[in-house]
């Protein structure tokens, strides 16, 4: 991971590979959580951040807490 990316685009970079690792497709995503894709692919680019409660419904998909992608995107600077 990038660590001259802001944390935003840190924490941006570390939901979309937990996502992707846990086999959620942009498709799913919205489908399950109603995030249009056209914003959950703003939000991959780390140039618009996720809201809070987009992190916290993208972190119950993928079984953590906001606090655990976070700390993640926080250890990669």
């Amino acid at each position: 991971m990038d660590t001259d990316l802001s944390l935003p685009a840190r924490v941006a970079a570390v939901v979309k590979n937990e996502l992707e690792g846990a086999g959620w497709s942009v498709l799913r995503i919205e489908k399950v959580t109603g995030i249009p894709h056209s914003t959950l692919t703003r939000r991959y680019t780390g140039l618009v951040p996720f809201t809070l409660p987009e992190l916290a419904v993208l972190a119950h998909l993928i079984g953590t807490r906001v606090s655990a992608l976070v700390a993640k995107a926080e250890d990669a600077s």
